[in-house]
């Protein structure tokens, strides 16, 4: 089974400011784990709600829907469209002929109820975009898919514009094919598209008629909204569960440098062990120095527990405070005399060991 693939701009890697954590004094390090626990709860808590946000979103898409469709069916039913062609004598006495098109509403009463149904419509898309805005347990995350099937909802993500002037689709199409942007210059000069408004020949009553389109636009602002894509529970789930564990990952690394620092000081305090120790197993001459927080003894008594044939004896053992580095210190100052590299076994007198150590401060 082929493993999701997480989109570019999702890197969850990059969800935390990259840090020098050993740079970062405790206080520093435990406000970022905190941090850290807080975004983690927060990631839970959305995984919690957007059950319940889906289905109240969904009730106020279904209304919009609803809407849309009636709009729809009524100007498919009452606009009447006519084209003919009109000619027209130039500035140089020329006579053209132009396509016209005169686009109106059967009555004036039908027209109202259309613009009323229409501006209804605008303020359900509104009203569906600032219920997402405010309400997602997820806005401002931006987890958005990156396919249809990872989505919950993806019809009216845009408020278009409008009425269609396609003979082979009849109704209100969010397209750029749209009555308004046909026949509305005022469209263009409103949005400052990027695109070209077509210059169609048409009647001033089509022309006052889109306007109209246009104000409602305008008046809801619904042109200037988007809603983002909205994801369904499976990927909101999928996505939450990469945060938290890159979150994890993150808190573990910070500990692990607490850690390390608590674990220094307690060393550097408290006395433990340095010892030398015998054994069978090991070549003649041939001696371990370690160091221990338990007792030598018990020491060698785990070491003895391994699948070695025969016990280790403590040979010598002295208290130090920082022992861990005094032990490297050893090492290294017997270095020519180990047995193996990266082994605790040294071939030499143990006169010679136990006379450096007992120097040792």
């Amino acid at each position: 089974m082929m493993k999701k693939r997480i989109p570019r701009k999702y890197d969850f890697t990059k969800k935390w400011p990259s840090l020098n954590y050993e740079a970062l004094n405790d206080e520093k390090l435990i406000e970022q784990i905190d941090k850290i626990k807080d975004d983690t709860k927060k990631q839970l808590e959305i995984v919690e709600k957007w059950p319940n946000f889906l289905k109240e979103f969904s009730k106020l898409h279904d209304e919009l829907e609803r809407l849309f469709n009636k709009a729809n069916d009524f100007y498919v039913k009452h606009l009447i469209r006519k084209h003919y062609v009109e000619e027209s004598t130039t500035l140089f006495f020329i006579k053209e002929k132009f396509n016209m098109t005169d686009l109106y509403f059967d009555n004036k009463e039908n027209e109202k109820k259309f613009l009323n149904i229409y501006e209804r419509t605008a303020k359900a898309f509104v009203n569906l975009h600032n219920f997402y805005i405010k309400k997602s347990p997820g806005y401002g995350k931006y987890f958005l898919p990156n396919k249809t099937e990872n989505m919950a909802i993806f019809k009216h993500t845009e408020w278009k514009h409008g009425p269609i002037n396609n003979p082979n689709r009849k109704g209100i199409d969010l397209g750029d094919g749209a009555d308004v942007l046909q026949y509305s210059y005022n469209w263009k000069k409103t949005r400052k598209v990027y695109y070209q408004v077509e210059e169609r020949a048409r009647t001033e009553r089509t022309y006052e008629l889109m306007e109209k389109f246009n104000r409602i636009t305008l008046d809801t602002k619904a042109y200037e909204l988007t809603i983002p894509y909205l994801p369904n529970f499976s990927y909101v789930k999928w996505y939450v569960n990469k945060v938290i564990e890159e979150n994890d990952r993150i808190q573990r690394k910070i500990e692990l440098v607490l850690r390390s620092r608590k674990r220094s000081i307690e060393l550097a305090t408290n006395l433990n062990h340095i010892y030398v120790m015998s054994s069978k197993s090991l070549p003649d001459g041939v001696y371990k120095i370690g160091w221990t927080t338990k007792l030598p003894e018990e020491r060698a008594e785990d070491l003895s527990a391994t699948s070695v044939l025969y016990d280790y004896k403590v040979e010598y053992s002295k208290k130090f405070k920082d022992a861990e580095n005094l032990e490297k210190k050893i090492h290294k100052h017997f270095d020519k005399y180990r047995v193996r590299k990266n082994k605790e076994a040294f071939k030499l007198d143990i006169k010679k060991i136990i006379n450096y150590i007992d120097q040792l401060n």
